[in-house]
């Protein structure tokens, strides 16, 4: 297996995944929007996830963030999208735009870590495995748990992240 992997640049594999996720974007109840949503989705994987060796990973990873770009779209919340509002200042377009970006990212995720870490065991276990995108039944037997017990430990963790990084704010 080589360092680099081969399907960010395999076209025909990224258009098969990008109809694929359109047509479950759509039968998940977002019919207006399962193109936007599949695309986002698409964005997401290619700019987070391009390190991903292996195509069942990557199709896993996908289902996982389509799922939440799903969630997004059915609660009506603005998703990500490319946006055109930054200035440019140097003449190169989104050099600016993106090193803010990325320091703004990188920031959300040292909090992230920060918080997480202030987490007990069981939640940390809990968030590795939904971020790697699991489902609920294959989290719940990792852990040895009920999928009931797995919901409201999710909810409790959720909870205390969330307070976790307000308090860090």
């Amino acid at each position: 297996m080589s360092d680099t992997p081969d399907w960010p640049g395999d076209s025909r594999f990224l258009k098969q995944l990008s109809v694929r996720l359109a047509q479950i974007a759509a039968f998940k109840g977002v019919r207006d929007r399962a193109d936007d949503v599949a695309q986002e989705t698409m964005m997401v994987l290619l700019r987070k996830y391009a390190y991903l060796q292996d195509r069942a990973e990557v199709w896993r990873v996908a289902n996982g963030v389509l799922r939440k770009k799903v969630h997004e779209a059915r609660r009506g919340r603005p998703t990500e999208a490319l946006s055109d509002e930054f200035e440019v200042t140097d003449g190169r377009p989104g050099v600016e735009a993106d090193l803010v970006e990325r320091a703004r990212v990188k920031e959300q995720q040292t909090r992230f870590r920060t918080a997480l870490s202030q987490l007990g065991t069981k939640c940390q276990q809990l968030f590795k495995l939904k971020l790697l995108g699991r489902s609920r039944s294959e989290m719940a037997a990792l852990l040895g748990i009920t999928e009931n017990a797995l919901d409201v430990r999710h909810h409790r963790c959720r909870k205390q992240l969330l307070e976790a990084l307000a308090a860090l704010a």
